[in-house]
Order: structure tokens, then sequence, then C-alpha cells
């Protein structure tokens, strides 16, 4: 199982989910000529056995998109008809989730599938683990992915984020909540407008008045990032 411990998540959606993806733009990269002027190129020939690599690495690609659709269907079958006692199950579908939805295409492939939607109402389950680890997918689809950050708020995401930031018993709930409102807020001019309408920087003093130490530096340095600089005289 995942550890619910760290808030934080670097953006690593510019990694390839499949290595011959990375193949693909290594052999795009050699194959463009050195172009400083702008003048159009035509392009070279290319032989068969580069064809055929291309060719095989694309068909791949394109079969590891199509197994994304259908792992994400699986864990969303998991989350919606699984019994309510298979928590150990639920916490598995919800961390295979978050690496799928690490591709912005599979995150806004989940939207359309319902589960952003299904994910979001784990934020209230009774049991804490499933708690942060939806705090945790829906900061993950939401990371600098606009149409999902449209679609968490549409679905009333961030009410209720702020409410476990403020007041869940689970530390870790607490801190995965306040980081998915941060992704859900990050350049999006609505959410923040939002954020503040619901009185987010309330929920932040209180955050960093708190007895968790990650929860306060998470919450000082939200503050900080979100707050306009005054200039100085």
């Amino acid at each position: 199982m995942a550890d619910g411990g760290d808030a934080g998540g670097s953006d690593d959606r510019n990694v390839p989910r499949n290595p011959n993806l990375a193949g693909v733009l290594r052999f795009a990269i050699e194959n463009t000529p050195d172009n400083a002027d702008d003048t159009p190129v035509s392009p070279g020939p290319m032989d068969e056995q580069r064809r055929e690599w291309l060719g095989a690495a694309m068909q791949q690609f394109a079969q590891t998109a199509q197994d994304d659709v259908e792992q994400m269907k699986t864990c969303l079958q998991t989350l919606a008809e699984g019994p309510e006692d298979h928590i150990e199950e639920k916490e598995t579908a919800m961390e295979e989730l978050m690496d799928l939805c690490c591709s912005i295409d599979n995150a806004q492939d989940l939207h359309k599938m319902g589960g952003l939607a299904l994910v979001i109402g784990y934020l209230r389950h009774q049991n804490s683990g499933l708690r942060w680890r939806a705090g945790d997918v829906i900061a993950t689809v939401t990371q600098n992915n606009p149409v999902c950050q449209a679609a968490a708020l549409e679905l009333a995401a961030l009410p209720t984020l702020l409410e476990l930031v403020d007041s869940d018993p689970d530390s870790n709930v607490r801190v995965k909540a306040l980081y998915a409102v941060s992704c859900l807020t990050g350049s999006c001019q609505e959410a923040q407008q939002k954020f503040v309408e619901q009185d987010g920087f309330s929920v932040l003093m209180r955050a960093m008045q708190s007895d968790t130490d990650k929860l306060k530096v998470k919450a000082a340095f939200f503050t900080e990032e979100s707050v306009p600089q005054q200039p100085t005289t």
C-alpha cells in the first residue's frame, strides 16, 4: 500500500508511461534537421527497418492507451460495486488510478467515464485510508489539467476538500485534501475565486495552527504562493 504521509507531489506527466513513446520522441528529435532560419525542409527517405520500428512502436503505444482505459474501468467497477468491507481492494484500485491518471489524457478519460464523480464521493467515506487516497486521485487528476479542474468544480469537490482540511480527524486525510486543493486551484482563476468565496484562507490559517507539522508547512507554503506579493516601499 502507498504511504499517505506525503502531501506533495511532482508533476511527472512528461514521463511517458510507454517506453516505446520515449523512443518515438527520441527518433523525432534525432531526425529533425537544424533549421534555424525556418526554411521549409522536405523530410528525407525512411528506410524499411526504421519504418517497421516506428510502426510497431506507435501500435504498441495505441494498445497501451486502450489497456489504460480498460484498467481504469476495472478500478471504477471495484469502487462502485465492490462489497463495503473490501477496503484493501478499493485502496488498491485508488492507487492504480493515481498511477494511471498521471497522464492528462487518462485523467480526462476518467472524468468522461464518470470516475471523477465517483472518487469525489469517496471523500466522505468512513474509512480514512480511502478518504486520503481519494484526495490523492483528485490532486493527480486536476494537476495542470483545466478540463478536470472545471469538472471538479462543477462536482463541488472544493468545499468538501476544504472541510476535510479543516476538520478531518485523520492527519493524512487533511494533508492530502490540502494537496488536492492546491492542484485544483493551481493556475485556475475560477477555482481561486471559489476558494476565496468559501473562506479558504481562514482554513489555511487554522491549518497553520494545527499539531501536524506537515500540514502546517504545506498550508504556509500554499498561503505564500496564493497571496499576491505587495511591492516594497
